[in-house]
């Protein structure tokens, strides 16, 4: 039985390690949570003063008007605070491998009604890759977008901006956005790295070994 539960705790390891790899969200600050704001209180912040964005002015709430974030305990709504009458657009630059799969995807939701609007895009510095206006949100709960996209430079900008309403200060919720490797073999990257690799198979030599010692010394 101590045999059969090595071979198999062996071939567990085998199975998660090769299976299994962290894929990390690209985008900083994706749902908001670095510019603390009191519980069931709003804050506007420029954007050079929230971690990871750049662009118009950011409102970051927490749990205000009895609207809880999708992820975590705060969002974001883009239309923030007065800013001279132009459209409010939010954006940063991701570091992306080029060839390589992406999925994007994030919450968002309307604040007063819902005709509220706004476009999410992905660009590089000569190229669009991909524009979408969204206009089917509600005030009533978060949907969800999703979009896959391959990098074709090793910087992908990622903007919101409001298109209705445009110049006032209210609506357009974002939150838990994210920009991750897409965990499929056709990228570019290995699903195990060189180093893991070694590990992995460092152990299981020590853990068959370790059998192979124990079932000679019991013949």
């Amino acid at each position: 039985m101590k045999n059969k539960a090595l071979i198999f705790l062996t071939t567990f390891i085998l199975i998660t390690c090769l299976c299994e790899r962290s894929f990390a969200n690209l985008v900083i600050n994706g749902d908001f949570e670095s510019s603390d704001v009191r519980t069931n209180t709003w804050r506007w912040f420029t954007a050079d003063n929230v971690d990871g964005w750049e662009g118009s002015n950011v409102e970051v709430w927490d749990s205000f008007r009895g609207i809880d974030a999708y992820s975590g305990t705060q969002f974001a709504e883009l239309n923030a605070h007065a800013n001279r009458g132009q459209a409010f657009t939010i954006f940063q630059s991701l570091q992306t491998e080029i060839d390589n799969l992406y999925d994007l995807t994030f919450a968002y939701r309307a604040r007063r009604n819902n005709s509220e609007a706004f476009s999410v895009s992905l660009s590089t510095d000569s190229t669009l890759l991909f524009s979408n206006t969204l206009t089917d949100h509600t005030t009533s709960n978060w949907s969800i977008f999703r979009h896959q996209f391959v990098a074709t430079s090793e910087l992908t900008r990622i903007s919101f901006t409001s298109i209705f309403p445009r110049k006032g200060t209210v609506g357009n919720f974002l939150d838990d956005i994210q920009v991750v490797e897409h965990p499929t073999l056709t990228t570019q990257s290995a699903l195990v790295s060189g180093p893991t690799t070694a590990g992995l198979f460092a152990l299981s030599f020590v853990l068959i070994t370790a059998f192979f010692y124990r079932r000679k010394r019991q013949a």
